[in-house]
């Protein structure tokens, strides 16, 4: 999901990056340079530094839960309830995409759908599902912006319906705990439109650190403007665990 297309409804435009290969015990294993590593559910070659993953007997197979919400891979399945928000004027007025017509939305859980499945896949697009079985009420997604960094964004939306809940701080942090315990980033950093309050309040809920302004980085239309950068630090991450 580009920056463009996955954004925040009652939370902050955000990505994540990838470090590690899941083998036959759960655990992420790093794929070394110049061997291939098979490791039951992976087989690949990889250079110096960049890492895939393969999570159950498949790629798409990507399953994270929380006390209230699971979190799964996007399928073609989902178009209609994505659209159900992708369409919102209030969901859509601190993002910078939409609206989508149906024949986008199909496209791009489609791509998601794909992306899941491709080895090297470098972002994790996820539906957001409340317990015990929700239809899809949002997405959060965590992406690699620099493999020789070890640093990501993380970004989610979600349906007007559920805002409120707490549901976009949940996600989130189930998200932020996959980035650091199992992909190893370092960095993690997630950006908010400063009118914004909730998803500037969701962010300091997860003890992300203000960093500061990024002046009109964002276009919408013929307009641009300012984006809030928050970040977290893998060892802030472990003082927030208690680790």
């Amino acid at each position: 999901m580009t920056s463009a297309q996955l954004a925040i409804a009652e939370g902050s435009q955000c990505a994540v990056a990838v470090a590690g290969a899941r083998g036959k015990s759960g655990a992420f294993t790093p794929v070394s340079a110049a061997t291939v590593s098979d490791l039951g559910n992976v087989v690949e070659v990889a250079p110096e530094g960049v890492y895939t993953t393969r999570v159950g007997l498949m790629p798409h197979s990507l399953r994270l839960e929380t006390p209230r919400l699971t979190l799964r891979e996007i399928s073609l399945e989902d178009a209609d309830a994505v659209q159900a928000y992708a369409t919102d004027p209030e969901v859509l007025r601190h993002v910078t995409w939409g609206p989508n017509s149906l024949e986008q939305t199909r496209a791009l859980c489609a791509a998601w759908a794909a992306e899941a499945k491709d080895p090297k896949r470098t972002s994790f697009e996820l539906s957001i599902n409340v317990k015990p079985g929700s239809a899809t009420v949002g997405m959060v997604g965590v992406r690699i912006k620099s493999v020789e960094n070890r640093e990501g964004d993380l970004g989610y939306v979600l349906h007007r319906v559920y805002w409120g809940k707490g549901y976009a701080t949940e996600a989130a942090r189930r998200m932020l705990e996959f980035g650091f315990e199992d992909l190893k980033l370092h960095r993690i950093y997630a950006t908010a439109a400063p009118d914004n309050a909730s998803s500037l309040h969701v962010l300091e809920k997860l003890g992300m650190q203000r960093e500061g302004l990024l002046r009109e980085n964002q276009r919408i239309g013929e307009a641009y403007r300012d984006s809030v950068l928050y970040s977290m630090l893998s060892r802030e991450w472990r003082a927030l665990r208690g680790a």
